[in-house]
């Protein structure tokens, strides 16, 4: 949490937490300094990122012109991962909500393709990222997009976006990495690729189990004719990338 200590102090102790990134910490810590400190609201950035990311996705919707957007935001919002991620006192909500955000903007880059646009895209990618650094994944699934689309003036505008994410991201990396690795060994932390690993993956895509998923499956399965090809290959590779 961000509730004892300055702004030095915090991000001198983030890195011992391997892959931490400072945003989340940092707005936590400014909203504890306007609300005063307690547990429960050290949860109201999580719920004010989560509330907001379920608008993202009605906007996203939209602008890839699904009939029924609301019905989308609304089927999200249910999610058992979502409501957790929306009530703890953790991160994933705000890194969520800014690569929701980036991925707006780039459906609107790819259709209208402007300097304002461009910019805010790449801010989006730059704190979504300093939000949760494998944000970075979905920087890569909007660039893989563009180049199936054959769009590859779109994909080097998003290929520079995501560049320009990586080298303001790097300073951090740079402080942080010896102690990553520092906590990675001493917490034994690794990493083991099995047949089950699908399955985990599988089971976890809403945070309630096989049934779950299996029932998204099956709607996505129903709903999957009435997509433009190009809008369901965005919504594959924003799955099967990250």
């Amino acid at each position: 949490g961000g509730g004892g200590g300055g702004g030095g102090q915090i991000l001198k102790s983030i890195p011992k937490n391997p892959g931490a990134a400072p945003l989340g910490y940092l707005f936590q810590q400014q909203s504890l300094k306007i609300t005063g400190y307690s547990v429960r609201r050290s949860r109201f950035p999580s719920i004010l990122f989560g509330s907001a990311t379920v608008f993202l996705v009605f906007l996203l919707g939209m602008e890839l012109g699904l009939r029924k957007s609301w019905l989308g935001a609304a089927v999200f919002a249910i999610f058992p991962l979502t409501i957790r991620y929306a009530t703890e006192s953790r991160i994933y909500s705000q890194g969520l909500f800014f690569s929701t955000l980036a991925t707006l903007i780039y459906v609107r880059l790819a259709k209208k393709p402007t300097w304002v646009q461009f910019l805010i895209y790449t801010l989006s990618l730059v704190l979504a990222i300093y939000s949760q650094p494998l944000a970075v994944l979905v920087g890569i699934s909007h660039v893989i997009w563009s180049i199936t689309n054959r769009e590859y003036k779109i994909a080097i505008r998003g290929f520079v976006a995501l560049m320009s994410a990586g080298v303001a991201f790097l300073p951090w990396y740079l402080w942080s990495k010896h102690q990553w690795h520092t906590g990675i060994i001493t917490s034994g932390i690794y990493f083991v690729a099995s047949l089950k690993t699908p399955l985990n993956i599988f089971r976890e895509l809403t945070g309630a189990g096989y049934w779950s998923s299996s029932i998204i499956l099956l709607l996505w399965l129903v709903a999957r004719r009435n997509y433009d090809p190009r809008i369901l290959r965005l919504l594959i590779l924003l799955i099967i990338v990250p």
